[in-house]
């Protein structure tokens, strides 16, 4: 339609066109979607490639979580396809909540079955023994933790709205393959990787009497111990003017008044 109305208007410079609508409003909100996830998705797996990577002082340990998390998305896409070709219609933004949301959760279940792990060797136990320890403790608490946001996602996919409908089958789907492949193929890869997954830190026994205590976290602890009562005052202050902002604030649906400066946008307009 553009390029009709293009070569229909080259002859009269001085005619302004738009071509605007449901169609083209569209296929335009379509392409800025597209275009963002070209940005997002670098960014989202270099941020959370630096973030473990200084967590776990390890190259390795810092790219198994993406690397893991990518074969679930491949799976999450192909499914997608499938359930878009063939059963419902799947809106074209659910492809960048899908990434951000298995990056961030797959990754995060991830770090807490390669965190438990490491705390068990450094307390003595062998590489078996402590692979099945880090399944049985830290895989049961990102079961429960991916079955809520399962939950939580997967009651979208009631409603009538289609794009909320397609969001919560995607993500929904999405986060469940997350899951199963952090209990099931990071531990296949963790038993024959073993402790070269920290490389190049040195996997060194703790020496409790020592580092007890020390650290941020060990830091953090004992200020939350000591100043429970402030905290929780600070919270409850804190709560208040954003709990108004909760009643107070006018929310809408306008698709169109978020949409970038294009051309369906500017014909409305």
């Amino acid at each position: 339609m553009r390029e009709i109305v293009s070569e229909s208007t080259s002859s009269y410079p001085e005619i302004g066109t738009y071509v605007t609508g449901n169609d083209p409003i569209s296929v335009d909100m379509e392409a800025s979607t597209l275009k963002d996830l070209q940005i997002i998705e670098p960014i989202t797996i270099i941020l959370v490639l630096v973030l473990i990577g200084l967590y776990f002082r390890s190259l390795v340990a810092s790219s198994v979580p993406p690397l893991l998390i990518g074969v679930a998305l491949g799976i999450s896409f192909a499914m997608i396809y499938v359930i878009g070709s063939l059963f419902m219609s799947i809106h074209y933004s659910v492809l960048t909540l899908m990434l951000t949301s298995m990056m961030g959760a797959g990754c995060d279940y991830c770090i807490f079955i390669l965190s438990r792990y490491k705390e068990e060797r450094k307390n003595g136990h062998g590489k078996d023994e402590s692979v099945k320890t880090a399944m049985t403790w830290a895989g049961e608490s990102i079961a429960t933790s991916g079955a809520t946001v399962i939950i939580g996602f997967g009651v979208l996919s009631i409603g009538q709205f289609q794009m909320l409908q397609s969001m919560g089958v995607a993500l929904a789907l999405g986060i469940t393959i997350a899951l199963l492949v952090a209990l099931t193929l990071l531990p296949a890869v963790l038993t024959l990787l073993g402790d070269r997954i920290f490389w190049p830190a040195k996997m060194v026994r703790w020496d409790r009497e020592r580092t007890n205590g020390r650290g941020y976290f060990a830091r953090s602890a004992r200020f939350a111990i000591r100043h429970a009562k402030i905290i929780i005052l600070v919270a409850v202050v804190i709560s208040i003017p954003t709990t108004y902002l909760v009643y107070t604030l006018d929310t809408s649906y306008d698709f169109i008044g978020a949409m970038p400066d294009t051309e369906s946008k500017q014909g409305l307009e």
